[in-house]
């Protein structure tokens, strides 16, 4: 393996944070360009899945999607708060790929953000 790429929504995982999540972008409230790029309403895009299938066969790169509260102590330390956003780790160490402001050009071509992604680990 080459190394993992994560993914991190600016949204609470679980029920009832999907459910606030949904709630607040139909009343205009909240607003992540990464479910944008990855998810089409609650399904994941098709053109994603298979780019990150391609990531992970063709380059070795683990594709792991998590949300603001399932990041562990390092992750969430790394990423200060900064979400949503694209980490990379390779060799231990955490690297950006995308910090938040960077996001939005992705979010009608997912296949943009898996080049991106595999650039970073070539």
């Amino acid at each position: 393996m080459r190394g993992r790429a994560y993914l991190v929504y600016d949204a609470d995982g679980g029920i009832l944070g999907e459910a606030s999540y949904f709630i607040r972008k139909w009343l205009g409230l909240a607003k992540c360009d990464l479910c944008t790029v990855t998810h089409d309403g609650f399904r994941a895009r098709k053109v994603w899945t298979n780019a990150a299938k391609e990531l992970d066969v063709e380059l070795g790169v683990e594709i792991v999607l998590l949300h603001r509260n399932e990041l562990d102590a390092r992750l969430r330390s790394f990423a200060g708060g900064h979400f949503p956003c694209v980490l990379g780790e390779r060799d231990g160490k955490l690297r950006w790929i995308l910090r938040p402001e960077q996001i939005e050009p992705y979010t009608t071509e997912p296949e943009r953000l898996a080049q991106a992604i595999a650039e970073h680990f070539e």
